[in-house]
């Protein structure tokens, strides 16, 4: 994967190393560790077959009724499992791992205090609670009952780790080697002389984190 960086006056190209068996491996490592994770039970005449095991955990079902007529039968089967909702740090990986260099930016931009949390709804829906007119008894109630429900959730929940715990241990897993540089000057003259109507300026990155910023700094 190429990564094109804007320093001012001058264009760099970067190679960008990714180490795909350390990535897939840490990947799991944060699905499973730093994962919301929902309770989910329900009955449905349905044979579910197409499991996710890597969102799924403690998957149960069982017959819990057949139901006979002259011309069927049919069974009613009865599901439990806890459903994984992955932190965005997983999309951007699994972009990472497929060349998606927009990617880049986004993970080392990546805020982990923004991730969804158990703690962080929690003190979302006591907000609301406290915005609902005293008056209005009816949303009170609901926004109370959406609250004992993440009370709830939070006993499922209550090891699971920030994405902060892993976070730099992605970044150590990306890589740039510089292997061109050519000054703007040079490449916008070029693009004059194609009668171009490109912008290298807003085309080629420009980063903001300073993190990124010092990484790609390093030479070999």
């Amino acid at each position: 994967m190429i990564y094109y960086r804007n320093s001012g006056e001058v264009i760099e190209k970067f190679i960008v190393l990714i180490d795909i068996e350390k990535m897939k491996e840490l990947k799991s490592r944060i699905i499973n560790d730093c994962s919301f994770i929902e309770h989910k039970e329900f009955t449905s005449e349905y044979l579910i077959n197409n499991i996710d095991n890597s969102l799924m955990k403690s998957f149960q079902y069982s017959i819990v009724k057949t139901e006979k007529n002259d011309i069927s039968t049919r069974n009613i089967y009865s599901y439990s499992y806890n459903l994984y909702h992955p932190p965005y740090l997983v999309e951007l990986m699994d972009r990472l791992m497929k060349n998606d260099v927009s990617a880049i930016e986004e993970i080392f931009n990546y805020d982990t205090s923004k991730d969804k949390t158990v703690d962080n709804q929690i003190k979302k829906i006591n907000e609301e609670l406290f915005e609902i007119d005293v008056k209005n008894i009816i949303d009170k109630r609901k926004k109370l009952k959406e609250l004992e429900v993440l009370l709830c959730v939070k006993e499922i929940n209550k090891n699971q780790k920030s994405t902060s715990f892993y976070y730099n241990r992605v970044l150590k897993l990306i890589n740039f080697k510089v292997i061109d540089m050519m000054p703007l000057a040079d490449l916008n003259k070029f693009n004059n002389f194609l009668d171009n109507k490109f912008n290298f300026e807003s085309m080629i990155n420009t980063p903001r984190n300073a993190n990124l910023v010092r990484v790609l700094m390093k030479r070999d």
